[in-house]
Order: C-alpha cells, then structure tokens, then sequence
C-alpha cells in the first residue's frame, strides 16, 4: 500500500483467542509501523426478543489514526468514516453468524490493513404468538358476561381484556367477568400469552348486559315449571310467558 509521503499507523488488534506481536519503532516517510496493540471484539447486543438483528462492536484506538471502517464478512458496511471506536451493524438477519474486520483511515482516507477477525451472532427471533380467534359470548345476565373462544396450540396462558384494561388471566378458554353494571356496553379482547411473551389481541366483541330486576324475581320453581309444561320460555336468564311475552322473573 502506498502511503505517500505521511506518516500512518496501522492497526493491529488482537482478540481472547488470538495474539499478535507489534514493534515500536519510530515512523519514517513512506514507512508505516504499528502503532500499539489494541483489542478488537464484537458484542452481540440481542437480548430476546427485542435486539434480534444488531451486533455491536468495540475496538481500542489507533495514534494517528483519522477513523476506521468496519468491513463485515468483506464487505465495508459503514458510510462516513467512523470518527469512535464503536459502531452497531443494524438490519442484520435474526439467528445469523457475521464475521467482522475494522480498518484505520488516515486523514488523506487511506486505510490500513485490515484487523483480526471477530465473529457476532444475532439472536433468534421471537416465534410469532398466535392470536385467538373464535371469541363470543355464551351468557349474559345484569352483572356478568361469560365469554368463550378457540384455543391457540402451545398456548396455556390468556390475558382477558375489558374496554381496553386487562381484567384477568386464565388457563382455559372461556371466563365470566362479574361485578359489571345492568344495561352497559361491554367489549372484550382475548390474547395468547408463551414465554412471557404476549401475542396480538383478539378481534373485540360488544356486548350489553342485561336490565336490572324488574320486581319480578323469581326465587321459587313455579318459573321451571312454567317452562317445562311449555307455558313459558327462557332468554337470557329471564323467563317469558309465551303469546304474551310477558316477563315473568328469573328462570
């Protein structure tokens, strides 16, 4: 390499499982020599799920030296010249072994040799966590709302969310969320929950409960039987008489 008529430190840097020798010798026009010996290694910046496509690496100085350029698996990766001695590759594949090489730049842009090698791993992406579907609700009285909904396979956690707040989490697939207001507008979410890991909320389903009591609770079994003799009917909780309609109480 041609280095003109100024002076240049290369540089020459070592990591834990690799050692290089240098000389001190003072620098001459045309010549260039080693500057110091430094250390060179990467740093895998991931910690799941979140970092899944960076490494980031660190070197010691260079004197003399106006930057560096990361080069990785061959190929320089930095656009301006690297006026630090850190940098973190970004956009990187999850799950994915680089190899990487730091070059000094002189003030003319020239580069020294190239350093040892380092190798960073990305981590894995985090598996997609499956979304719930299938949500309804089975029952509804004046002050609960029973909901029920597919499983997720590999899923044994679910967060139940109301209006937006998280109300609960349950192993099984269905829930009856009490203590709620009669005659109220209600919508539920459900998510999947795997490692600690939450997935994408379900599709919201809007339910109303039911009026408060009329007067006509009924707390004896003239109701039951009322229905089964075919003179009344059940809906939601409420028993009806038939041909009139007329309310007749809890079922």
């Amino acid at each position: 390499m041609n280095l003109s008529t100024e002076n240049f430190s290369y540089i020459v840097l070592h990591n834990s499982t690799q050692s290089v020798t240098h000389s001190d010798a003072p620098a001459t026009d045309k010549t260039a020599h080693v500057a110091n010996t430094g250390s060179f290694f990467a740093v895998n910046r991931g910690i799941y799920p979140f970092c899944d496509n960076s490494v980031s690496l660190s070197w010691k100085p260079v004197s003399s030296a106006h930057g560096y350029n990361v080069y990785r698996n061959g190929g320089k990766v930095n656009g301006a010249t690297i006026s630090g001695t850190t940098f973190t590759d970004s956009n990187l594949n999850s799950g994915s072994t680089y190899t990487f090489t730091v070059k000094a730049v002189s003030s003319s842009g020239s580069e020294s040799s190239a350093s040892n090698s380092a190798t960073g791993k990305t981590t894995e992406e985090s598996p997609a966590v499956g979304t719930p579907s299938g949500l309804i609700v089975t029952d509804t009285t004046s002050n609960s709302v029973t909901l029920k909904w597919d499983s997720v396979p590999g899923i044994t956690t679910y967060k139940v969310y109301c209006n937006g707040n998280k109300v609960t989490s349950v192993s099984v697939t269905s829930y009856t969320d009490t203590g709620l207001n009669s005659a109220t507008d209600y919508q539920y979410q459900v998510s999947s929950v795997k490692d600690s890991v939450e997935g994408d909320k379900s599709m919201t389903v809007t339910i109303t409960t039911l009026a408060g009591s009329t007067g006509n609770d009924c707390y004896d079994e003239s109701n039951v039987a009322h229905v089964a003799a075919l003179r009344a009917y059940v809906s939601f909780g409420y028993t009806f008489a038939l041909g009139s309609n007329q309310n007749m109480g809890l079922y």
